[in-house]
């Protein structure tokens, strides 16, 4: 756990990786170097903590709903109501 901090700390510094692993601590179950590791994280990973921060808190159907909402206009293009 502390090797990952320690890797975030040096990409993006003390403050920022504090929040990044605060609003996403399933970033410490990452394997600190090899394939889908912290060597490996980049701005996307910043991105996502705040989307996991968002997410969190509606749930698993709040999601599904918020999916439905994003796609409703896709699918309307693709299949006629």
């Amino acid at each position: 756990m502390q090797a990952n901090y320690n890797i975030y700390v040096d990409k993006w510094g003390l403050e920022k990786a504090t929040g990044v692993v605060t609003r996403n601590p399933l970033l410490f179950s990452v394997p600190p170097t090899g394939y889908g590791s912290a060597e490996g994280a980049g701005d996307e990973t910043v991105f996502l903590s705040y989307v996991v921060d968002v997410t969190r808190p509606i749930g698993k159907a709040g999601i599904y709903v918020l999916f439905g909402l994003l796609a409703y206009k896709a699918v309307q293009g693709v299949v006629p109501f």
